[in-house]
């Protein structure tokens, strides 16, 4: 963790989290700690909120669903933390995101899926009616 502090990073990405010890890490740290893109029970969700696990809660409405989704991201923007989802998936999941993140009234930003060669703006959008051109 002090490497990505004295880096001065915007956020660390927590993907498979250990639960017990995610609280302490986000209270310790100067570098905000997301998670919670795979969880797929609301439960878990609202545990993840109700314990402060995160600084960044980036459910996927892919696997959460849209209205579950909505119901965390409000749940968190009132504990004043982020809501910005995990968008790593084809253009129909990334609208599903965003438009839950509109919605809600999430960010400052979303999480958008840019890591060439194998994630590229067009493979996000494979699925959309007019896909973007790759430059």
């Amino acid at each position: 963790m002090r490497s990505t502090d004295r880096r001065k990073g915007h956020l660390l990405h927590r993907g498979h989290p250990d639960h017990g010890g995610l609280a302490t890490l986000r209270a310790r740290s100067r570098v905000r700690i997301a998670g919670g893109e795979f969880t797929r029970t609301f439960d878990q969700l609202v545990s993840d909120v109700e314990a402060d696990r995160y600084d960044v809660h980036q459910p996927d409405a892919v696997l959460s669903g849209m209205w579950r989704g909505r119901t965390i991201a409000e749940l968190a923007l009132r504990r004043g933390r982020w809501y910005t989802p995990h968008t790593w998936n084809d253009g129909i999941g990334l609208l599903a995101n965003l438009h839950v993140c509109a919605g809600a009234g999430g960010g400052p930003f979303p999480e958008f899926p840019s890591d060439p060669p194998g994630w590229s703006p067009h493979r996000a959008a494979v699925t959309l009616a007019c896909p973007p051109h790759d430059h």
